[in-house]
C-alpha cells in the first residue's frame, strides 16, 4: 500500500491508509468510514477469494471489487529454518512457538482453516493466542526471535531476510463502494493499478503477480 501511495502522490492523491486487517477495513467500507477496503479472505469451501465475504456484508452492486495483485501466502521462519519447518503439522510439535494473528485476519483464517484440516486443535500449537497486528509485525518477531514462525506473506520474509514456506496463492483485492468512484482521487487511484511502473516496483518489492491488477472481479 506504501508503493500504492507513493504512485497516487504523482496524480496529486494523498492516501491515507489505516492499517486494519481484511475484516475490519471491509466492516469499515460497509459504514462509510473508508473509501477503499483492502481484503484477502479465502473461503475455505470455494477457495474463492474475498467474493464469498463480499457477498455475505454487501447488498448486491453495492461495491465493485478490484484486484490488486495475487500474493503467495505461508509460513515464516528463520533464515536457514533452523526448527525445520515444513508444514502446519510442525505447529504442534512441542519445540515451535508461533505468533499469530489476531481474528479477522486472512492469515488468522488461513491458520484456523489448515489445522481443523489437519485435526489440530488450537491448544496444541504454542503461541497461538499470542497475537501480532499485521504481516510484517508477525514476521519483525520471528526475526528478533521471539517466535520460531508465523503465518504471512513472501513479501514480508523477504523485506526482513526470513525464509518461506509457501503453502497457498490468494487474490489481495480492494472493495470499493460505487457510490464513490465517480470521485477523482479514487478514479486516479485505480487508473494507477494500470501503470506498468507501479506494478514493476510491486513484483520486484515481494514477487506479486500483478497481471490482473486493475481488473474489476466477479
Amino acid at each position: 500500500m506504501s508503493v500504492l501511495a507513493r504512485h497516487v502522490q504523482k496524480a496529486g492523491v494523498d492516501l491515507v491508509v489505516a492499517h486494519a486487517n481484511s475484516s475490519r477495513a471491509l466492516a469499515l467500507l460497509k459504514t462509510a468510514r473508508i473509501h477503499i477496503a483492502g481484503s484477502h479472505l479465502r473461503d475455505e469451501t470455494s477457495g474463492e477469494s474475498n467474493m464469498p465475504a463480499v457477498r455475505k456484508q454487501f447488498a448486491r452492486g453495492s461495491v465493485v471489487v478490484v484486484n490488486l495483485a495475487i500474493w503467495e501466502e505461508g509460513i515464516i521462519v528463520a533464515r536457514g529454518n533452523p526448527k525445520g519447518i515444513r508444514g502446519l503439522e510442525d505447529l504442534a510439535r512441542k519445540d515451535v512457538l508461533l505468533v499469530n494473528r489476531e481474528p479477522g485476519a486472512g492469515s488468522r483464517a488461513l491458520l484456523d482453516a489448515g489445522l481443523r484440516r489437519l485435526g489440530i486443535g488450537r491448544g496444541h500449537v504454542r503461541g497461538y493466542n499470542t497475537l501480532a497486528h499485521g504481516h510484517l509485525p508477525a514476521a519483525w518477531q520471528v526475526h528478533i526471535a521471539s517466535a520460531d514462525c508465523c503465518i504471512a506473506t513472501r513479501a514480508a520474509a523477504r523485506v526482513l531476510g526470513l525464509d518461506f514456506v509457501p503453502l497457498l496463492r490468494e487474490r489481495y483485492d480492494l472493495v470499493v463502494r460505487k457510490a464513490f468512484l465517480a470521485l477523482s482521487p479514487v478514479q486516479a487511484l485505480l487508473e494507477t493499478l494500470h501503470r506498468a511502473d507501479f506494478r514493476r516496483e510491486l513484483e520486484m518489492l515481494g514477487e506479486y503477480d500483478t497481471r490482473d491488477a486493475g481488473k474489476v472481479m466477479t
